[in-house]
């Protein structure tokens, strides 16, 4: 369930809560937004069922047009307490730029992020990556990069990833299709190779739009020879301000031989949503 209070002081404050079937395992989350009216800052505020909680303030157009200078503090779930610092700048024509560093209260130099990400515009080409470094040993630990190409209804995209956890490394190289068939119809293929473990991912998707009012969409997952899953969204608006969402995540591999495969089972979801 989701909602959204505005009050007239300037406050805006979202809610989103949930719970599962067993009726044990319920999840919240409570977002608190206030906007200065003379001064483009925001105050924002995150508060979760885990006990997490995120603050952020926020100095919009304060450098130049367009960029944000911000500043976080975040609890996690274990007690641990960090602080982001960084800028974000966005141009509809050139393209975006991110910086920002991650620091324990602390300030352990070991344990210091650098984070960087970029997207480039020209000519219907878009470049793109992000990376994170350890500001001690200038180690990167995920770093990601793409180049893509737009023309009329299709786009064609090469990628690139790596990542590091502990001792384990991945890296991923992949490519992907995209085309707007008609006003109705889109569709989109990727086939993306781990070279470490040798191993090969398959994924189709389509969406389609039923009417004003509903759509379907479906994605198709091969990995290997071992695990292949379809998954299928239903939307259907039921009044201007009311949605209602199926989803299903169906283990095809065991309705196709009878055994369990890889991956977790059959999951199934129903979700009504209250919009202005």
């Amino acid at each position: 369930m989701k909602t959204t209070l505005k009050t007239p002081s300037g406050w805006m404050i979202k809610a989103e809560g949930a719970t599962h079937a067993n009726g044990n395992d319920v999840e919240g989350t409570l977002e608190p937004e206030y906007k200065f009216p003379d001064y483009d800052v925001v105050l924002k505020g995150k508060l979760q069922t885990n006990n997490t909680f995120e603050g952020s303030l926020l100095f919009n157009n304060m450098l130049v047009k367009g960029s944000t200078l911000f500043f976080t503090d975040k609890l996690s779930d274990k007690g641990e307490k960090s602080v982001e610092a960084g800028i974000d700048y966005l141009s509809k024509d050139v393209g975006s730029l991110n910086l920002k560093v991650i620091s324990p209260l602390d300030f352990d130099t070991a344990k210091i992020d650098a984070y960087t990400a970029f997207v480039g515009f020209y000519k219907g080409f878009s470049l793109g990556g992000d990376c994170r470094l350890n500001v001690k040993n200038f180690k990167a630990s995920n770093c990601n990069a793409y180049l893509e190409y737009v023309k009329n209804d299709v786009a064609v995209a090469f990628f690139g990833k790596y990542e590091t956890k502990g001792e384990k490394k991945k890296r991923t190289f992949g490519v992907g299709y995209h085309q707007n068939i008609n006003e109705s119809i889109r569709s989109a293929v990727d086939y993306s190779f781990e070279q470490i473990s040798s191993s090969s991912t398959l994924r189709f998707g389509s969406t389609y739009k039923l009417d004003e009012n509903s759509s379907l969409k479906s994605r198709l997952v091969l990995r290997g020879k071992k695990d292949m899953r379809l998954g299928l969204v239903l939307k259907q608006n039921l009044y201007p301000s009311t949605r209602l969402t199926f989803t299903s995540d169906i283990n095809t591999r065991s309705l196709i031989d009878n055994t369990s495969g890889e991956g977790a089972g059959h999951q199934f979801g129903v979700t009504l949503s209250f919009f202005d």
